[in-house]
């Protein structure tokens, strides 16, 4: 997906769970975030970095002061943008894809998982729904990119530019992405989480691998309508 093929966003959005990360949400309707510091992916969120600047032309950005002894190496410069991302947001992600073979594989447990739909039109997203933007090479981050932890996400600040971008490879994924920032989410002790109606959830899909009392089970223990 690029910037010009993102017009607005689908109906409803797909989320892959294991089965025990689905039931937990189907129950408790609290939503988990992640730290985008933490994905699996090391190259994501992860900046190349302008090799004619200095490593002080970054300090303004990422706000590290001098407590790094060794910036002047691009690897750890690109590493502490990542770590000010955790700081500040946490990402949930979606999919346009409710049958994505490998997606069922990598992310719903190799099948034996759920599959939940999103209606995206309700109140609960704001505006913080993004589509991710495929591309080919990392985002070079330019020292003109300036630090304000206030602004909103707009397609010209740094946070932005590095959340909703990822390498080509994955663009199977057809993915999306709630962005937020921690004052806007609720906290325990499982971490952040934005607390969602029932309403918002609609569809439920099984995994082939799925045992039908467990299917039976989950659907006897909700009210919910929209099991597939």
């Amino acid at each position: 997906m690029t910037p010009s093929e993102i017009t607005s966003v689908p109906s409803i959005l797909y989320r892959y769970f294991s089965y025990e990360r689905a039931v937990d949400l189907i129950k408790t309707h609290q939503l988990r975030f992640n730290n985008p510091s933490n994905y699996n992916d090391p190259f994501e969120c992860y900046p190349a970095i302008d090799i004619k600047l200095s490593w002080k032309a970054y300090i303004p950005v990422i706000g590290i002061g001098s407590i790094i002894n060794d910036c002047n190496k691009q690897k750890e410069i690109a590493r502490l943008y990542r770590t000010a991302l955790g700081k500040s947001f946490r990402v949930c992600c979606f999919s346009e894809a409710q049958d994505s073979l490998l997606m069922w594989a990598h992310y719903a447990h190799e099948h034996c998982g759920i599959v939940i739909g999103f209606h995206t039109a309700l109140d609960y997203w704001g505006n913080d729904l993004f589509g991710v933007n495929y591309v080919a090479d990392r985002i070079c981050l330019p020292s003109s990119f300036k630090r304000d932890d206030n602004a909103p996400l707009v397609a010209d600040n740094w946070q932005r530019a590095l959340l909703v971008t990822k390498a080509e490879c994955w663009s199977y994924e057809k993915e999306w992405r709630c962005i937020k920032r921690l004052s806007d989410c609720c906290y325990d002790k499982d971490g952040y989480f934005l607390s969602i109606d029932k309403s918002v959830i609609a569809s439920v899909t099984f995994g082939c691998r799925v045992e039908i009392d467990s299917q039976k089970c989950l659907i006897c223990q909700t009210a919910l309508k929209t099991f597939q």
